[in-house]
């Protein structure tokens, strides 16, 4: 059944429609009700709705400032606008943002219905399948804590969206669908829901949304089963050796684990003995004498490879921990192995 918003500044008007037909015989459902457009658009990002049946003269936001806001911000959402005779002028400047279509006051009840039976049609036939398998996979990986298995099922809903050749309207249909879904799950469970970033714009590739699908997996999971502090330290160093070629600032490591900066610098520091910048410094020092004994690796690659793709910064690195250049470390190297 597809969803329905209707916004008027006038609460007896907005009853008045939603009593006037029976939505759901025709394969609709009103879901929310707001007084203006400010008012609409908050509600747009909290849920999933498929059309928006509003005013047009309302005080703040009017119908013209959101049928172009819903137009620019959620795409897939149609917009119906309601009028009197003697705004028809606004009607042609609300067209121009793409609304599916008007209706005059008072609203003839057949009109409305054919309307939405029309709406109905049109959205079943452009209609993404929903991966409803998808969604109870999620849901198990956030009850068992897997944050693997999230990350293979993040995987797999990519996968899905770009094997049905869904545009970015239809994914964040599909999202909206999701978080809708997933919040009363964890409103059942007394969980609290995270925040969950919006889908990037432009979706560029599917890549980008493996990357961005993963991310908002392990907010779940972390907020049903947030990392003890002795896996944290440990997640966060092994991210670290993996990753030495890349910025792996305390920042990125926060961000990479939905932690706070400090919490995370006090905690690698309690745990460890040492402070996570002189840590990685550490770990990049160990890699580059490892590989520097190896004389088919150049310099300038070993540099590459801990995260310095100038070499002349590589070698004031190596030198400020060591006390020698790479160079004089390599020689070093090469007359202990030759003895």
């Amino acid at each position: 059944m597809y969803t329905v918003l209707l916004v008027d500044d006038e609460p007896l008007i907005r009853m008045g429609l939603k009593k006037l037909i029976d939505w759901p015989q025709y394969g609709w459902r009103v879901v929310g009700q707001a007084g203006d457009g400010s008012e609409a658009m908050e509600f747009l990002s909290k849920h999933a709705v498929d059309l928006v049946i509003t005013d047009l003269m309302m005080p703040g936001m009017d119908g013209i400032e959101l049928s172009a806001a819903v137009r620019q911000r959620f795409p897939g959402i149609s917009v119906v606008v309601l009028t009197g005779y003697d705004d028809f002028h606004l009607v042609q400047k609300s067209l121009r943002n793409a609304v599916a279509d008007y209706l005059l006051k008072p609203i003839d009840e057949n009109l409305l219905v054919e309307l939405l039976v029309r709406l109905r049609t049109e959205r079943d036939a452009a209609r993404p399948p929903f991966p409803y398998e998808m969604q109870e996979k999620i849901l198990d990986c956030i009850r068992q804590g897997s944050r693997e298995n999230m990350q293979k099922a993040a995987d797999e809903l990519a996968d899905f969206c770009y094997a049905n050749q869904m545009q970015r309207a239809n994914v964040q249909r599909i999202l909206q669908l999701l978080r809708h879904s997933l919040g009363a799950a964890f409103q059942q469970n007394g969980w609290l829901m995270p925040h969950l970033a919006p889908l990037p714009d432009p979706l560029e590739d599917l890549a980008v949304l493996r990357q961005y699908l993963c991310e908002q997996g392990e907010r779940l999971v972390q907020a049903v089963h947030p990392h003890t502090e002795h896996e944290l330290v440990t997640r966060a160093k092994a991210y670290a050796a993996a990753h030495l070629s890349e910025d792996i600032s305390l920042n990125q490591l926060a961000r990479q684990f939905y932690v706070n900066v400090s919490y995370l610098s006090n905690l690698f520091k309690e745990q460890m003995g040492e402070n996570y910048t002189d840590y990685v410094a550490r770990l990049r020092i160990e890699a580059a004498e490892r590989m520097l004994r190896n004389p088919s690796v150049s310099i300038g690659e070993v540099g590459e490879r801990i995260g310095y793709q100038d070499q002349r910064y590589f070698s004031q690195f190596f030198k400020k921990h060591t006390g020698m250049t790479p160079s004089a470390f390599r020689q070093n190297a090469e007359k202990e192995n030759a003895k």
